[in-house]
């Protein structure tokens, strides 16, 4: 919410994604009204994205990018806590995971045009510590491994996930620097 609002009283366009459409309605209107008191020419709009959802994750992805003339800042902040109890989104892949990772990466990655052509540009990953609690042995590469409900167990899960959003974090900068994405 704060990163919104500060993009907003900055003047920024701000597309505001949330999973819930009533819930987010509501945090546009609130928003909008706090920007309009301070008087700045900012917006914020309400663009439905579920990251637990990959099918609607990309075609939210692909509906932006067609919609939109320019991108030039994306921040990847949504995320659920660690889930108790264990369980998988409808595409089968462990909730915290993808909704923390894989989601971001899905967005991120087919909104990287947009961006690209819209450079300079800028992706932001917000984090934490929370990496530090992934496993010794880093992220599991198999889904059978990510989906086992007793193993690494929920706060070792978040941390993998936080572990998995830095190093694509620095691999897209390593990959799209040049081309003005930082």
């Amino acid at each position: 919410r704060e990163t919104a609002l500060q993009l907003a009283l900055a003047n920024a366009s701000v597309l505001l994604g949330c999973r819930d459409e009533a819930r987010c309605e509501a945090a546009r209107q609130e928003l909008a009204a706090e920007v309009a008191a301070q008087g700045s020419r900012g917006s914020v709009r309400a663009v439905r994205i579920d990251l637990a959802n990959l099918r609607q994750t990309a075609a939210a992805a692909e509906s932006l990018a067609k919609e939109l003339p320019a991108l030039h800042m994306l921040v990847n902040n949504a995320g659920v806590a660690t889930q108790f109890p264990h369980g998988v989104t409808i595409d089968g892949i462990e909730t915290t995971f993808q909704v923390n990772y894989i989601g971001h990466f899905l967005l991120t990655t087919r909104l990287l045009p947009l961006l690209e052509k819209s450079a300079p540009s800028r992706v932001v990953h917000l984090s934490s510590g929370a990496h530090r609690g992934a496993p010794a042995e880093g992220v599991p590469l198999s889904l059978a491994a990510l989906n086992d409900p007793t193993s690494p167990g929920p706060y070792a899960r978040y941390g993998m996930a936080k572990l998995a959003s830095l190093v694509f974090a620095r691999e897209l900068d390593r990959r799209t620097f040049a081309r003005g994405v930082l």
